[in-house]
């Protein structure tokens, strides 16, 4: 591993850095658990998740939950819980270049199975992105929670805009329509 410096906007994209995740967005009426990989290195330096701006994430939110997206964080997170949804990210830390998942290595898994005891109403687990799901679905095994694929929100997602919203809002209707 080269030597590591400490993250800055400046170098970002030139060093391999321990990074860690966020803590999650929850509460005990989260119906829906989104999980993505790890933040962004913006994301990380705001402390806020999803803040790259080509990040696709809050607008296809928005669009499931068929809500306008506030400018504010604050708005935003209580946006997500209003409507049953949490956020966190299934690596606690990594060391990564930049912001890339392909760039990964050596991931720590967050303790998925401890927040997911603590959300009563929780009825599925639903993975941003491709690294998501393959953490989640090789290290989660025998869990006792649905789990469901979500096309990537990041502007690295090469499919057609059109085709990511349309997969979102298909698989949050299942979910949000049910009074279960």
């Amino acid at each position: 591993m080269p030597r590591l410096k400490k993250l800055t906007k400046e170098n970002k994209s030139e060093v391999f850095e321990k990074v860690f995740g966020l803590k999650p967005i929850v509460n005990s009426r989260v119906r829906i658990l989104v999980l993505g990989s790890i933040p962004g290195v913006t994301s990380i330096l705001n402390k806020q998740y999803y803040t790259e701006t080509r990040n696709r994430f809050w607008s296809l939110l928005g669009s499931a939950v068929n809500t306008p997206v506030p400018k504010q964080y604050s708005r935003k997170k209580k946006m997500l819980l209003s409507n049953g949804i949490g956020v966190w990210n299934i690596i606690k830390w990594c060391y990564r270049k930049g912001s890339l998942d392909k760039d990964v290595k050596n991931p720590e898994i967050n303790n998925i199975k401890k927040i997911i005891a603590g959300l009563p109403k929780l009825k599925v687990v639903m993975l941003n992105g491709g690294m998501a799901y393959r953490l989640y679905k090789s290290r989660m095994k025998n869990m006792q929670v649905k789990y469901e694929y979500l096309p990537s929100s990041s502007s690295r997602n090469t499919d057609k805009e059109a085709n990511i919203k349309k997969t979102w809002i298909k698989v949050f209707n299942r979910y949000l329509t049910t009074k279960q």
